[in-house]
């Protein structure tokens, strides 16, 4: 903002011809104010208001500067029709500079107003409107409508001191009443405990309301985002997704000609493997440890395998991976020379629950079971398999989608709580800070008119 300021000054200062040091502003107090009417606003979404800058009792005014404010973002408020009005140009018969910027990420818009002769320049002298512009609404909320940055000068580039007065606009608000942890804010590792909300919905219309927690381990900085009605089992922001690897434990043989036991499969790599060295070969079926989900949600499944081409790699040949009894393709894994964990190709980096999104069931990913398929892995470009694993991630924050919670005019609700899952790996100080966040036309989530909610909690071993 003081990059455009010193931007508008120069311009009216260039016009001016004088330059803008040796300000003499009179010691008087100010009798001259800038105002916005109407200076009190109440609405809802979708309606639009007139309003003007005004400008009362004012002496020898030849230029005039003005920032008007509303909340940024576009949140509640947008302007809109900024137009000169009558009092620097009278009314008409005086040639004046009239231009404006806007800035709808600040919520700001600036004017610019210079009377335009030569010498000997006579400046506006009175009241009257400085410049018209519509308010119109685009959601709930509340927002002061700001005078700021106001600048006046005389014909001789002098300093004319004033005073300004804003306005306000009121719409439909709602209010964090508290947010605590009504078991205690020391919890064991291995408890499960709820994070609480209530809410009021001031306004007079039904609003949809959301809580977020924004939530700080102070020992690491590991930050989580959570609202109420959500899950948390684990993880950060930026932090890969909490996992379990289910290994492969089981073997009922349907068909198998691949060479090597069929329990080398078995578990962590060991050194034992089967080998593939026939195109077409059936290694099957094989079933993977039991996963328990204790509330957690799967969020991806990934399958890999511990293996190796010994003849080199080569795209010619598959480790094709099918789950039954859908017959769903995994995807191909692969090898080079070097044995290690490969994971698939050929499916644009998918996971399993793309092919089987049932799997996400705990029943069924129990239940799964297993087929490798030999494709095109004739000597000698034979493949060797040491280890099966799927590599099950879950959602750190349950559901997906924040809960979103309506309420009714005047009313108070105490809100779904977060649960959170604590193992461990939470161990530590924490920072949390709870928001409102609220909407009646899904624009815009606001949070005006209401204070957030600070409290430290630690989750000991």
């Amino acid at each position: 903002m003081r990059g455009k300021n010193i931007l508008l000054l120069s311009l009216i200062a260039m016009m001016l011809t004088v330059m803008m040091v040796g300000i003499n502003p009179t010691t008087a107090a100010p009798a001259t104010t800038i105002s916005i009417t109407p200076d009190k606003l109440e609405g809802h979404a979708g309606d639009e208001f007139a309003m003007s800058v005004n400008i009362d009792n004012a002496e020898n005014l030849w230029a005039v500067q003005f920032t008007v404010k509303v909340q940024p973002y576009v949140s509640v408020l947008t302007a809109s029709n900024i137009l000169e009005g009558s009092f620097m140009n009278d009314g008409g018969s005086h040639l004046t500079y009239f231009t404006y910027t806007t800035d709808s990420f600040e919520g700001t818009f600036t004017v610019v107003i210079m009377r335009m002769s030569t010498p000997p320049r006579v400046g506006a002298s009175g009241s009257g409107i400085l410049a018209t512009f519509k308010l119109f609404v685009v959601e709930s909320g509340e927002s002061p409508v700001t005078l700021m940055d106001t600048i006046m000068l005389d014909p001789e580039g002098n300093y004319l001191p004033h005073k300004t007065s804003d306005a306000f606009y009121q719409g439909p608000t709602a209010r964090l009443i508290r947010a605590n942890m009504p078991e205690g804010r020391k919890v064991k590792a291995g408890t499960v405990f709820p994070i609480q909300a209530k809410v009021i919905n001031e306004g007079d219309i039904p609003l949809t309301v959301r809580v977020r927690y924004d939530i700080t381990r102070l020992e690491d900085s590991r930050t989580i985002r959570i609202y109420a009605g959500q899950t948390y089992s684990g993880g950060g922001l930026g932090e890969p997704l909490p996992f379990e690897y289910l290994y492969v434990n089981e073997f009922n043989e349907w068909y198998y000609e691949f060479n090597g036991d069929p329990t080398n499969l078995f578990g962590e790599p060991d050194g034992n493997y089967i080998e593939g060295d026939a195109n077409a070969q059936w290694a099957s079926l094989f079933g993977f440890e039991d996963i328990t989900l204790g509330g957690k949600e799967i969020a991806n499944i990934w399958v890999e395998t511990y293996s190796r081409f010994p003849n080199g790699f080569t795209e010619n040949v598959d480790i094709d991976l099918y789950g039954l009894p859908a017959f769903a393709w995994w995807g191909s894994s692969w090898g080079t020379t070097d044995w290690g964990w490969y994971g698939t190709r050929w499916i644009d980096g998918e996971s399993v629950l793309q092919q089987e999104p049932n799997l996400a069931n705990e029943a069924d990913l129990n239940d799964i079971e297993m087929l490798v398929y030999n494709y095109h892995g004739d000597a000698p470009d034979v493949m060797q398999i040491d280890s099966v694993r799927l590599k099950v991630e879950f959602a750190a924050i349950t559901p997906v989608t924040p809960p979103e919670f309506v309420v009714n005019p005047g009313m108070e609700l105490e809100l779904d709580p977060v649960t959170w899952l604590s193992g461990e790996d939470h161990i530590g100080t924490y920072e949390l800070t709870a928001t409102i966040e609220y909407t009646s036309e899904g624009f815009k989530w606001n949070s005006w008119g209401s204070t957030q909610k600070t409290m430290h909690f630690w989750i000991v071993p």
